[in-house]
């Protein structure tokens, strides 16, 4: 029997890829050594390995890491409906700033952008920023700061798109 890792983001437990036991989180780029050298350290904050028989290889464009049996399980159409249309999410500061009124987090929202330096990345944006994407890495950064799955991302996006205004 061969036994493989696989990797998984543990924000919203899709697969990455895998490999056999040499498998490695990937490497992001880490602090300087002592000679002021970049060097490469694992992302194990961000990244789970779980491991499977031959028999039972997750498929990674379908399969979901499953915390509650350490397994896999396929994903739902509407899970693959999001992953689909992801890419292509977005919605205006107006329609933003509504969803998250609707959902109660435009207060604590507030809150943590101004809690943020005056020249933060996220502060420019949330002041200057006439589109907000669901890809945008700043975005979902903030988002994570502030609790948001994955999921309760994709569903504010979804509502934000659909506010006529």
């Amino acid at each position: 029997m061969v036994t493989a890792k696989f990797l998984y983001r543990t924000s919203d437990n899709r697969f990455l890829g895998g490999g056999f036991y040499d498998a490695q989180p990937p490497m992001v780029a880490g602090p300087n050594d002592a000679d002021g050298n970049p060097t490469q350290v694992p992302d194990y904050v961000n990244y789970g390995v779980a491991e499977f028989g031959d028999a039972d290889l997750p498929d990674i464009d379908r399969d979901l890491f499953d915390p509650a049996t350490g397994g896999k399980r396929p994903m739902t159409e509407a899970e693959i409906a999001v992953l689909v249309t992801r890419p292509t999410l977005q919605m205006s500061k107006l329609q933003a700033k509504l969803a998250l009124k609707a959902v109660g987090k435009l207060g604590q929202v507030k809150a943590y952008v101004a809690s943020l330096p005056a020249d933060h990345d996220a502060v420019i944006a949330w002041q200057d920023a006439q589109v907000f994407k669901r890809e945008s890495g700043l975005l979902v950064s903030a988002a994570q700061a502030l609790g948001f799955t994955e999921a309760q991302i994709d569903a504010l996006f979804i509502t934000g798109a659909s506010i006529d205004i």
